[in-house]
């Protein structure tokens, strides 16, 4: 794998969009199971949106922009 795609612990840098990152239908639980799957795999994302529910146990799994 490309080096420059790695991280500092050899993770890959991934990034995702939304448009709130909360609990909520469709788009927004997708996301949340894919952070928490992402999480399991000891993978911190991205997470670029323009609102944050920093109340949710999932925003300590992510780095918000």
């Amino acid at each position: 794998m490309n080096k420059t795609l790695l991280s500092n612990n050899n993770h890959p840098n991934i990034s995702l969009t939304c448009q709130k990152f909360q609990y909520g239908g469709g788009m927004e639980r997708y996301l949340i199971d894919i952070v928490n799957g992402l999480s399991q795999a000891n993978i911190t994302p991205k997470i670029y949106s323009a609102k944050f529910d920093t109340a949710l146990p999932e925003y300590n799994l992510i780095i918000s922009n």
